[in-house]
Order: C-alpha cells, then structure tokens, then sequence
C-alpha cells in the first residue's frame, strides 16, 4: 500500500455579514445565504472525497463496477460492486487556511498535524473508519463514526470564500481503468474497473447500529445481486449460510438468495464459544478472473444475562405481560435507584427492587407529599420467587407501577391503593399477583384530579382480586374516574371472600361515570378469567361513555347469591366501529332466584345495542354445573380456587 506523505490542504470559507445601511441589508442577507450555501458544499464535497481516498488506501474487496463523469470531466460518480455509490471532484485551487489531513508511514489519519490514532485501513475482516467533516460556529470539526464525538480541527477556522479542494489533482477513465492523481505529489493510481462483477446483498433488514438480529435458531434470507462466479458464503462459527440461485431474477435484478441459520442458545455459558472470536460478518465472495467482488451483513445474536437484573442494569429490555421497560422507558439516570433485595425492605422513593429470596415483604408508608415516579417489584431471576408488598398508606404514583409475584395486601382504612398523580400517562402492568385489603366505597386505582389524569395501560395477567371486606353497602372499584388506553385483564380470578351482610353488591372493575365526568377505554382485552360471588347492581362491571374496541372471550361469570340483574360491559355511546368487538363462550350461573346476567346492556329507548357478532344471551349465565361447589378442592371462596369440571375446562382463569 502506498501511503500519502504530503499534507492535503481544504478549502475553507468565511461567512460575514457587513453593511450597516437598511438599504443595504437585503443584499446583504442573499450574500449570506449564497456563502451558506458555499459552506454546505464545501462541507459536502469534503466528505465525498475522504470516502473516495479512504476507498484508494483501502478497497475492503469491492471493485469498480463503473465510472460516470460529468459533461466537464470535473465530477465522477463510482458505482463499486456491491452497488454502492461515491462522488469524486477534482481539485481546485480555492482559498485556504492550511489545515490539512495526511496519512502517516504507519497508515494512520493525521488531521492538520495532530496524529488520531485511527487506521486509514480496516483491520481483517473490518471496514476502515473515515474522518468526517463539518463547520460548526466557523470553524471546521472532524469524528470518526456516527456516534464518535466532534473535535475541532486545530486552526480550522473559515477563511477565503470560494468552493475548493485539492486532493484529487485529476481523475480520468482510461479504457477499463479509472487513474486517479493525488494532489501534493501524493502518487498515481489506476483503479481497475470491472463491469461484469458485482455482489451486492440487500440489507433492508439491517438496523440502526448496523447489525442484523437473529433470535436463536431463526433463519432469515437475503436477495443478492451476483455477477461473476460465486463461491460459498463465509460465516462465524456457530452461524450457517447457504447461497442459492434462483430461476430467474426479480424486478430489481436479485438473482441469488442468501439463507443464514442462526446458532441454537439456550443460555449464557452455551453462546460463549460463538462469540469468543468476536466475528460477527457473513460474507459473500464473487470472482471473475483475477477480480474480486465482495459483499458482506453484520449478523448478531440477542445479549444473554444470566438474571432480570443484568439484563435491566445493561439498559436492554424486560418483558412482562407483553409490555416492554428499561432504564430508558423508565426515565432511569441513576443506577443505584436499582436494587437487588434479599431482606425485608421499606420503600423510600422511586426504585426498582429484583428479588433475589423468597417471603421478602416490602412496606410502603410514605406521606401524600412523597409521590414515587415508578415502583417495579419483579425477581432477580426467572425462579418463581413471591414477595409481599404491604401498602400502609396510599401510593401517589406519577408514571409507573409494575409487579411480579407479589401479594399486594392495602391495609390503610380508606382510599384506594393508587393515587395517579397528574401529568405523564400512567402504565400499571401486574402478573401473578395477590390483591386483597381493598376498602368499599374505594378501590386499586384512583386519579388525584378528575380529567387531569389517563390510564395508557392497565394489564393485570394471572392475578387474584380477593375482595375480603364487606362491599355490601358501598360500591368497589378497581380503576374509576379516568380514561383508559388498553384495559387488559386476562387470567384473573376476582372473588368474594366474605359473607354478605345484605343482597347488595356492586362492584366495578372499571368505572367511567362519576358526579361530573364520563370517560372512555380504546381498547378493552378480557378474557379467561373467573368472577365469583360479585355482581354489579347498577350500570355494569365495566362501565364507560365509549369503548373503542372490545375482545372478550371464555370468561366464567358465578354468582348464586344476586341482589339484582346485571350485566358486564355497559357503554353510553355505542360503537363507532361494532366490528371491533370480537369473542364469544362467555358463560356463567346467576343462581335461582331469578336475578339474571348478560354480557352486554342493551337499551332500546336509548338506542343501545349489542355488538352484532355477540348474542348476549341470558341462557348463557344459567349453567350450573359450571362448578363442583361440593369439592372444596376444586371450588373454594377461602383459598380462591376454582376450578371448572371437565366440560367446561377450556372457561375462565387457566390455572
């Protein structure tokens, strides 16, 4: 490799703005913007021609598949055989302040004088990073990379004011070569061009960071443009590939794919010899004589932790319920926020607690003033260990409240578990928890301010609701006054525990009408989940001015003790779009006192209807052998178990 040992000078450019007279001043703004744009190309032109010349040190096995210069030869557009393209300008004088960039004897980039440390030629099997240039406050920076910081050129400030370069002195096609000369006696080379090479695969899959993700075991394929002769794909250890010719080529000349198998993982330790190498290209190699043409994708494998914690402290994502957090979602600087919990722990603020024993109990006592911004309670690890979150005085919650098996347990006399503070939407994800303690005439989820407060999600998955206080005279509440994104309730068992002390229940698993407001839900999701011993004696359990999209499936409705017909989903305004309403196999036992439950209120004075794909039927909620209420093994209202006979198995909450 031949290295440039002269100092390659840029053209740099001055912006002013003079004239103190008004007269003056439109000329002067449309000079302004003419030297702007001066800067803009000089910028522009700067930056295609250090590709250029980091192409000239160092091909990475790409050729030239073509050269198309411009009417006046002083403009070269290169088209290299994996389909990329580079400008080429030829030099000219300009007006200059002298900072330069050179290469050194050892190959590394030196920018007006100051050595970098970056190699101008990629190590094997890596791409060589390039300078790239801009002006910034009147003066030029360079980095290296897309996320590498700027550093300001030393004596790079804007001078002259005319679009120059000068390190290309000329360039020519000359038969099936392109010559290009460097300026400053930097050398002549004669770049082959070979017209009937190409190998260009199509990297529509590639993400941000350059790197396509594989999940373990999936295999992907890729179109490749192939002219010449191919040879097998080069891939890392553990990785397969195969190329394979097709029939014919598409529309956009694709006639090869490419299939790539990603290595099985099954844990941390089982990937180790994968990546050990730390190569992560798969190449495809095309020849034709003694040309080469070479065309590769950056392939990887999810990161694998061996906990929830790792995971999390690394910033990658965790999962529960579908719904995805991190440091980032969570709005999270400050890692000691973060906290692995092997003992009783009291909450003092915001945190997130990975419990690494089990039987850990949590006590939440904070004052009204002391609002937390996220509580996450989940394991360590993917053991499934239970802890206990002891609630002694209302939550005010800003934004986030997730938990993973944990028994929630309010023992406050009054209000509701959570207070949502006005502000950010509030995310609330629950999965495999315990909730009990919830006091009548209150509930789980409350806003601070009416109107002031929405729901985006609320999802409880394979929770428990024991209702073990008396709600005989005042209504319960799991969420009311509030507008809801997604309303997700899935899995549940909801149960009451305590004997009746009169035939009125009402119970509301949402609750969109209070004194002065009414509220909407976007999308209600409820489906398997099991409702014994509860009724709602006025409007519905669910109960909103509009619901955009229902899906309710296999849910079991049990209640041998009704006060008073009743039904689950009531809605002041019907469906804008009816077909949005999915499901079906809803079913239940209102007990033979006459009292009957359907799914859907329907109104005909009001012009309220049932979704059309439903047949809300009253015959539905008359099964009673639902249950065996006799095995106290399969059907009991202390332990919350309930179990459906065999015929009924695939109903409600699938334990």
């Amino acid at each position: 490799m031949k290295y440039i040992k002269s100092y390659i000078f840029l053209t740099l450019m001055v912006v002013s703005l003079v004239g103190c007279k008004v007269d003056d001043l439109k000329d002067d703004v449309n000079d302004l913007k003419d030297r702007v744009t001066l800067m803009e190309e000089q910028v522009k032109l700067l930056n295609d021609n250090v590709e250029v010349l980091s192409y000239v040190l160092d091909p990475q096995q790409k050729t030239i598949n073509g050269v198309k210069p411009s009417d006046d030869n002083t403009q070269f557009t290169i088209t290299l055989s994996d389909g990329s393209t580079m400008t080429l300008t030829v030099g000219k004088p300009g007006k200059v302040e002298q900072p330069t960039i050179s290469v050194d004897e050892n190959g590394y980039w030196v920018v007006n004088g100051i050595f970098t440390g970056v190699k101008a030629e990629g190590k094997e099997g890596s791409t060589p990073e390039i300078p790239e240039f801009r002006v910034h406050d009147g003066a030029w920076q360079f980095r290296f990379g897309e996320d590498g910081e700027w550093k300001p050129v030393e004596g790079g400030n804007i001078g002259g004011g005319s679009l120059g370069d000068q390190i290309f002195e000329s360039a020519k096609v000359d038969g099936d070569k392109f010559v290009i000369t460097l300026a400053n006696d930097g050398g002549t080379y004669e770049l082959p061009i070979v017209s009937q090479l190409s190998c260009e695969i199509n990297k529509d899959m590639v993400g941000a960071d350059g790197y396509i993700e594989f999940q373990p075991g999936e295999t992907k394929n890729f179109k490749v443009k192939i002219t010449g002769t191919p040879l097998a794909p080069v891939y890392p250890s553990g990785w397969r590939a195969e190329l394979e010719k097709l029939d014919s080529a598409d529309e956009n000349g694709y006639n090869y794919q490419l299939v790539v198998y990603a290595p099985e993982q099954t844990s941390a330790s089982s990937l180790a010899n994968v990546v050990a190498s730390n190569i992560s290209e798969i190449s495809v190699r095309v020849n034709k004589d003694v040309f080469w043409a070479v065309d590769k994708i950056n392939v990887k494998l999810p990161k694998v932790y061996d906990s929830n914690y790792a995971r999390f402290l690394d910033g990658a994502t965790l999962s529960i319920n579908g719904y995805e957090f991190s440091k980032e979602s969570l709005d999270i600087d400050d890692d000691q926020k973060i906290h692995i919990v092997t003992g009783n722990t009291e909450i003092s603020g915001s945190g997130v607690y990975f419990v690494k024993e089990d039987n850990i109990t949590f006590t939440y006592n904070l004052e009204n003033t002391n609002s937390v911004d996220y509580l996450v309670i989940v394991p360590y690890d993917d053991t499934n260990r239970r802890s206990k979150l002891t609630v002694q005085k209302q939550v005010y919650l800003n934004k986030f409240f997730i938990c993973q098996n944990v028994d929630i347990e309010y023992t406050a006399s009054s209000s509701y578990v959570l207070c949502l503070q006005p502000g950010t939407p509030v995310d609330v994800i629950m999965n495999n928890c315990n909730v009990s303690g919830l006091v009548a005439g209150s509930g789980f989820a409350m806003p601070q301010i009416e109107g002031e407060v929405s729901l985006e999600k609320f999802s409880a998955v394979s929770c428990n609701f024991n209702i073990d206080k008396d709600i005989s005279t005042k209504t319960l509440y799991v969420i009311t006054g509030m507008n809801c994104g997604t309303l997700e309730f899935v899995n549940n068992i909801v149960y009451r525990s305590f004997t009746l002390s009169s035939s009125s229940l009402n119970m509301k698993i949402y609750n969109g009408k209070t004194k002065e407001n009414e509220f909407e839900i976007a999308s209600l999701i409820f489906n398997n989940n099991t409702i014994v011993g509860l009724e709602s004696n006025t409007t519905a359990m669910v109960y909103a001015k509009l619901i955009g999209a229902i899906d309710i499936n296999n849910n079991i409705f049990w209640n041998t003790e009704m006060g008073a017909n009743s039904m689950f989903i009531r809605y002041m305004n019907n469906m804008q779009d009816p077909s949005k309403a999915t499901g079906g196999n809803n079913i239940g036992y209102s007990g033979t006192n006459k009292k009957t439950f359907k799914v859907f209120f329907t109104d005909s004075g009001s012009n309220i209807v049932c979704p059309p794909t439903f047949s809300n039927s009253i015959a539905d909620f008359q099964k009673s052998d639902i249950f065996n209420v006799d095995d106290a093994n399969s059907f009991n209202t202390t332990t919350g178990v309930f179990i459906p006979t065999a015929a009924y198995s695939s109903y409600g909450a699938q334990r």
